[in-house]
């Protein structure tokens, strides 16, 4: 392989950017990069990095690219990092990042910069190759610049996706010391929802679907439309918005509950999800041709959520 196929094959597990720092360390001169990169078909996005020809505009290309050119001890933060652990159902018009207190770097075309005195080890998590600050640093860093209802938001669907508990929010107050939004995130801590009810059917589906690689909510989601409760999402992907119903063997073939089923079906809908019937006896003879169907939707609704 030589060395400009490996520098893009690099920028393939950096969501199809590089930098020319990287290309260097690979033993392409800098100037070698900055005079071919046209005839390659590469695009710069900032001063030193570049997307490979015909790499869609997708906010993680977005947001690599900002790593990319803001330093290794830069991370996605605030807004950008809320998606990225998927406590927000789109992504942000512009990429946060922030960096240590003794490092300067520029704000740059749908970039934003802060820098951080109480950045730490503690504070650094890699999702899908993007360095992100931690779910619990996340939410301190927002708790300040979002409404209180929107926070609350944001950490009803970090607990549900179990990203952080009361212990890891606490430890990271701690450790930052006096910050803004500490009174309203202990606020919503201590008023926040604990309803962690189901079903041993959708306890199995939910570790079923673990075993096989997949990421549902530790809890349960209520739909609420203008005030009005839709239903339960039993086995919810908040971030996508799709939810699977554990329908039992005997509850789900009565007409009443069918009409029910239709009316929260239409209703989820509406609302933008989309519910996946699960039947126990389907469930129990391996559910391969349901699983087929879950990740045909969850693949076209992540392509969705990704776009900016």
């Amino acid at each position: 392989m030589g060395r400009w196929d490996e520098l893009a094959a690099l920028a393939r597990r950096q969501h199809l950017v590089v930098s020319v720092e990287q290309a260097t360390q690979l033993g392409i001169p800098p100037r070698t990069v900055n005079e071919q990169h046209h005839e390659r078909g590469w695009r710069r996005v900032h001063a030193g990095v570049y997307a490979l020809a015909a790499a869609p505009d997708t906010f993680p290309l977005r947001a690599s690219a900002a790593l990319l050119s803001s330093g290794e001890r830069s991370l996605l933060s605030g807004s950008t990092a809320a998606w990225c652990w998927g406590l927000r159902r789109r992504p942000p018009g512009r990429v946060e990042i922030i960096t240590p207190e003794d490092r300067r770097v520029r704000a740059r075309e749908f970039v934003d910069v802060r820098r951080s005195a109480t950045l730490s080890h503690a504070d650094v998590a890699v999702i899908d190759g993007l360095r992100v600050t931690s779910a619990p640093r996340t939410l301190v860093d927002v708790a300040a610049r979002v409404s209180p209802a929107q926070l609350a938001d944001l950490v009803v669907m970090a607990f549900r996706l179990g990203v952080v508990d009361d212990g890891k929010i606490q430890a990271q107050l701690n450790r930052m010391g006096p910050v803004r939004g500490k009174r309203a995130l202990l606020r919503i801590l201590a008023d926040l929802p604990r309803d962690e009810t189901d079903s041993a059917f959708e306890r199995a589906v939910r570790a079923w679907l673990r075993r096989r690689g997949y990421q549902p909510d530790v809890v349960q989601v209520t739909l609420i439309d203008r005030g009005r409760v839709i239903g339960k999402v039993d086995v919810p992907f908040s971030r996508e918005r799709v939810g699977i119903a554990c329908d039992g063997r005997w509850t789900h073939l009565l007409p009443s509950a069918q009409r029910r089923d239709r009316a929260k079906d239409n209703a989820a809908a509406a609302m933008g999800w989309v519910l996946l019937h699960l039947l126990q006896d389907e469930f129990d003879a391996g559910g391969d041709a349901f699983l087929a169907d879950l990740d045909r939707i969850l693949r076209q609704r992540r392509q969705l959520v990704s776009r900016p």
